[in-house]
């Protein structure tokens, strides 16, 4: 089995475990992070340029980087905000860190 089918597997696998063990709200928090964070990052990096971050993938820029931490934060929060009354603590905001860090 290829390392492409074998991602895809675990990808899909993940997913449907998120989905079963837990309700819609986990699952649209952790797709909101990820695409807010691919967006940020295109966005900021595209605006504002900057300095090069790594070798390994030449078009990443800090800006981009930070770009992508600042809206998945931001929009996590306004999720956050729309499905809870209530103050969330601090952990969400942790995790959020972690998934746009992975």
């Amino acid at each position: 089995m290829s390392t492409g089918k074998v991602f895809l597997f675990i990808s899909f696998y993940t997913t449907y475990k998120v989905r079963i063990d837990s309700d819609y709200w986990f699952l649209l928090f952790i797709l909101t992070i990820c695409i807010s964070t691919d967006i940020g990052g295109y966005v900021f990096g595209k605006t504002l340029k900057g300095p090069k971050l790594i070798k390994f993938s030449p078009n990443k820029t800090f800006a981009g980087m930070i770009g992508g931490y600042l809206l998945s934060i931001i929009s996590g929060i306004i999720l956050t905000n729309f499905y809870y009354s209530e103050n969330l603590p601090f952990n969400w905001f942790i995790f959020a860190i972690l998934i746009v860090m992975i």
